[in-house]
């Protein structure tokens, strides 16, 4: 959940199963607002990388148990104070019932902690439980769509940047060639800041990935992604944000 991203929806058919993954990847991107200023927005280049393992355990025809440790850093080339690294842990269920094809129930508990590069400090961590619904359509073999809907509810410290997540969203794939597609995902955040006077800002996201499979374990991809938030506390911001992506995966 909680950023972006579409979830595929599976509806087992195999005896109950443990497979393991491991990926790594490193995006280039571009921002025209990495400040995420109202007003005299400043660009920068940053890169982002990670890697980590995951868990997913088929416990019934209907049912789906997953588990995924992830650690990343982020490095900015003009605005080097911003550098810092990021631990995620997340651990959830999915009920795909037979009743309902297509359909997806899940759960999910995420922890988040981030580390100043340049001190060494923890100054954010993050407990969530999100609860959400979607729905896949397959038009074809060639494309589909998913909607889908969700809640976070979350514990932070600092306690002054608490809040929780109510978002819809849709997603488009497409599948132009055996090796190339194409995904488009507009999701609407309402966040509900708990801690901050009354606060609450309404974000919308737009974002185009564009993956080339290289072979099934590599792919290169084209990113772009632009949010435009509004807040009746004045944290009004529009980012816009384009870069390149590549990525290695495994499963065993």
């Amino acid at each position: 959940s909680g950023d972006f991203g579409t979830m595929v929806v599976r509806e087992p058919s195999e005896p109950p199963k443990l497979t393991l993954g491991a990926s790594a990847d490193a995006t280039w991107l571009f921002t025209d607002n990495a400040l995420f200023a109202k007003k005299d927005r400043k660009s920068d280049n940053y890169l982002a990388a990670s890697a980590g393992l995951s868990a997913r355990y088929a416990i019934s025809s209907e049912w789906e148990a997953d588990a995924a440790i992830r650690g990343g850093l982020f490095r900015f080339d003009k605005f080097g104070v911003l550098d810092f690294r990021n631990l995620d842990f997340h651990c959830g269920l999915t009920l795909a019932p037979k009743a309902l094809p297509g359909t997806a129930f899940y759960t999910r508990y995420s922890f988040t902690e981030l580390t100043a590069n340049h001190s060494g400090d923890v100054f954010y961590t993050n407990h969530a439980l999100t609860l959400g619904v979607q729905r896949s359509f397959a038009f074809s073999r060639a494309h589909g769509m998913t909607l889908g809907i969700s809640s976070q509810w979350a514990l932070t410290d600092p306690t002054d940047v608490q809040r929780d997540d109510y978002s819809l969203y849709a997603g488009y794939r497409v599948r132009i060639a055996r090796d190339f597609t194409a995904d488009l995902l507009y999701r609407m955040n309402y966040f509900v800041y708990r801690e901050a006077g009354g606060r609450r800002d309404l974000r919308n996201s737009l974002s185009l990935n564009l993956r080339y499979e290289i072979n099934p374990n590599i792919a290169l991809s084209a990113i772009g992604f632009y949010s435009f938030n509004e807040s009746n506390r004045g944290f009004d911001f529009r980012a816009g944000n384009l870069g390149v992506s590549t990525g290695l995966q495994t499963q065993f």
